[in-house]
Parts: C-alpha cells; sequence; structure tokens
C-alpha cells in the first residue's frame, strides 16, 4: 500500500462499519476504497456484504477492475447511484405501487415525451420550453 497518505491510510483502516470517502478529482478515492475493500475482504468479510458506489460508469467500471486485481474472485458489489437506486425500486416497486418493469427516461427522451405532448396539446413550445 504505497503512496498513501495518513489519511487515505485511516480510511483503509477504519473498522468501526460504514464509511463515507469524499474528495476532490485525483485525490486517489478509487486507490483508497479499492485498497480498503481488499482489505475487507482479506480479513474474512463476505464480499457480498460489501457495496461500493460512484458516481459515473467509467468510475464504477475502474474501481471494479481495480478490485478484481487486487482481491480476484470476490462477489463486490461495484455500481453506480443510479444503477444501484433503480435496482432497489424495481426489487421494492410494489410497495411504493409501481410496476418493476418501469422505465427511467433520459434527460433527451424526456424532452422528447414533453415535446411531444405539447404538440398532442396543441401548446405553443416557445411559451412553454420543454427544456424548462
Amino acid at each position: 500500500m504505497e503512496r498513501l497518505t495518513p489519511p487515505q491510510q485511516a480510511v483503509i483502516e477504519h473498522q468501526e462499519g460504514p464509511l463515507l470517502v469524499l474528495a476532490g478529482p485525483g485525490s486517489g478515492k478509487t486507490r483508497v476504497i479499492t485498497h480498503r475493500i481488499a482489505r475487507l475482504v482479506d480479513q474474512g468479510i463476505d464480499p457480498r456484504r460489501i457495496l461500493a458506489i460512484t458516481f459515473t460508469n467509467k468510475a464504477a467500471r475502474e474501481m471494479f477492475d481495480r478490485v478484481r486485481r487486487l482481491a480476484p474472485g470476490n462477489n463486490v458489489w461495484i455500481s453506480t447511484f443510479h444503477k444501484f437506486c433503480a435496482y432497489l425500486l424495481r426489487r421494492n416497486a410494489r410497495l411504493i405501487g409501481l410496476k418493476s418493469n418501469f422505465t427511467i427516461f433520459s434527460t433527451s427522451d424526456q424532452k422528447s415525451v414533453v415535446k411531444q405532448v405539447l404538440n398532442d396539446l396543441d401548446i405553443d413550445p416557445i411559451h412553454y420550453p420543454p427544456s424548462n
């Protein structure tokens, strides 16, 4: 675990439950989190009980690849916030009155639907822009 600062080392060695790591770009978050996951697995924590969440698919893939190199053969769940929340919603959809096969629209899909509704209702998009 070379090239780690004392605060980074403290994160890796933290043993008192869940941990939220917030830091700026290029500060070593991914390296710290992947080393922490590897340490937890080495200490006998069931990898299926470990969840790492990040913002982008790229970061999730990078974290997944690094964890695989540090702790091969584990089933750590590494995901984005959006994917994890969609999973929770689908798994518990009936509890909140949704069907589990719902669709989450992208920003461009949302805009297209609103444009179509405005057109269908003969509403001038100049006065009610779809992007608002």
